[in-house]
């Protein structure tokens, strides 16, 4: 199985202690385990809510101001 740096991606080989690219350490990432078998009295798992948009905003009408009254003649 090929290996890669996990800091530059540079390609190692099985022996490389550290990368020939970076000079990172190279660590062994364990391959991960089969999951373990489900209990057969396992607890009901919460439901998690459905995803639901928050409203739109209701747009209230511009504020415009009553035009000033004109001065009576004199």
């Amino acid at each position: 199985m090929a290996k890669f740096c996990m800091h530059c991606g540079a390609p190692l080989k099985e022996t490389d202690k550290f990368c020939m690219s970076c000079g990172t350490k190279v660590v062994e990432i364990p391959a991960r385990q089969a999951p373990a078998p489900e209990r057969e009295h396992a607890p009901e798992r919460d439901s998690v809510p459905a995803f639901e948009p928050a409203p739109e905003p209701v747009s209230e009408p511009a504020y415009t101001p009553e035009p000033e009254p004109e001065p009576a003649p004199e």
